[in-house]
């Protein structure tokens, strides 16, 4: 066998190797992704970078009590924590009163649009009814504390009011309760202080049933790799229909930073490679090209 033919061999073996590492899942997608990228010192009050989120009826960021919280644009990402985007500025949140009952909720509609290919399209909503089909929910956070007398943290709604239907972090009315809190008859995945206060990826898996409870499966920094590969903080089972992602904060004034909002179909949609999948893509290339030379 030629030299010749001998590098052809090893550069097609790679190049279809990288290429099928590339293609991933056929449906793979990020459905909805707000990276904060606006100007530094902005407030986040009707705010509508990103995509995936409504474009009729409300539209952007909303603060039913802007004068209460002080939400502002910083320079530079959190991340990137193995999360696959890092892009734009992040939102910090401050209580400015820090007194009981001060704070807001902030929140931004869905576009349910965009998730016509998904299965859980639900007439305005995200999940619910018939709906079945996986989501994965990945934002970068970093609370502050104390936290133990705050409702502090990520949260999903549902409905004009914005009513919180889980979120993750602490909740002053759950008794202090701290882990991703179900307010809608879902059960609560309890957590140490460690694993909500200071910078963490989190990842919310949701399998959207028909027939029985959804169920959401939640990872804490997940190691660059596939899904198979990670440990579970734990799972909590209900209906989790939203149609708004948002943060709150009330009693805290040390507040927190929130970053890299990204809703996708598949595990690798958010969570980078490992290592070695990098490497092989870079390889096919590189003999590819030496073939090129030769």
């Amino acid at each position: 066998m030629t030299h010749f033919t001998t590098n052809r061999m090893l550069a097609t073996t790679a190049l279809v190797a990288s290429l099928g590492l590339m293609a991933g899942p056929a449906e793979a997608t990020i459905i909805v992704q707000e990276s904060f990228d606006y100007n530094v010192g902005d407030t986040i009050a009707g705010k509508a970078g990103g995509f995936g989120f409504a474009t009729s009826g409300t539209v952007g960021w909303t603060t039913p009590n802007e004068a209460n919280i002080d939400s502002e644009i910083l320079a530079g990402s959190l991340g990137p924590l193995n999360a696959t985007t890092s892009v734009g500025g992040t939102l910090q949140f401050i209580d400015d009163a820090g007194s009981a009952g001060s704070g807001s909720r902030t929140n931004r509609y869905i576009d349910d649009t965009a998730f016509s290919a998904t299965g859980v399209q639900n007439n305005g909503d995200v999940g619910g009814a018939a709906t079945d089909g996986t989501i994965y929910i990945s934002f970068l956070m970093n609370l502050a504390g104390p936290l133990g007398d705050s409702s502090t943290g990520f949260e999903l709604a549902l409905g004009s009011a914005g009513t919180g239907i889980a979120a993750l972090g602490t909740d002053a009315a759950g008794s202090g309760l701290i882990g991703l809190i179900g307010k809608n008859g879902q059960g609560n995945i309890l957590l140490d202080s460690a694993d909500v206060l200071g910078l963490h990826h989190y990842v919310m898996k949701i399998d959207y049933n028909p027939n029985a409870d959804d169920v959401l499966t939640l990872y804490i920094d997940p190691l660059a790799g596939d899904e198979s590969s990670q440990t579970a903080a734990g799972t909590s089972t209900g209906e989790w229909r939203f149609d708004q992602v948002g943060f709150l904060n009330f009693q805290n004034a040390a507040g927190g930073f929130i970053d890299e909002i990204v809703i996708a179909t598949e595990f690798s949609d958010v969570v980078t490679p490992e290592p070695g999948s990098l490497a092989l893509l870079g390889l096919g290339g590189l003999l590819v090209a030496r073939r090129r030379r030769g």
